[in-house]
């Protein structure tokens, strides 16, 4: 996805780069927000995706390790990225890339 700023750069998003699915946007919030711990509903609204395709997405990538449950509030599951994951840490890399580039 592409946005033009005020200066006429085009700036590039990290999903913009990947190809805007469900998938990309759920880890491109998640590694935003790295450092906290969301549960479905927090994931879905981050990432403008309905919940029941949020939640089906979710476990698949904790089933790949690039996502991990990290605990329960109740019967309620959080999530984090899996910063432990060396996909993650190339995601992360990239994503990074992107926000240098965009801040040229």
């Amino acid at each position: 996805m592409e946005k033009e700023d005020v200066n006429n750069n085009i700036n590039i998003s990290f999903a913009g780069i990947l190809g805007n699915s469900a998938t990309i946007k759920i880890i491109e919030h998640l590694i935003i927000g790295r450092n906290f711990r969301y549960h479905i509903t927090d994931i879905s609204r981050g990432s403008e995706i309905s919940r029941s395709l949020c939640n089906k997405i979710v476990k698949d990538l904790v089933q790949r390790k690039i996502v991990k449950q990290i605990d329960k509030i109740g019967n309620i599951p959080r999530y984090q990225i899996n910063k432990e994951s060396k996909i993650v840490f190339y995601l992360i890399k990239c994503f990074n890339e992107v926000l240098k580039q965009n801040s040229k």
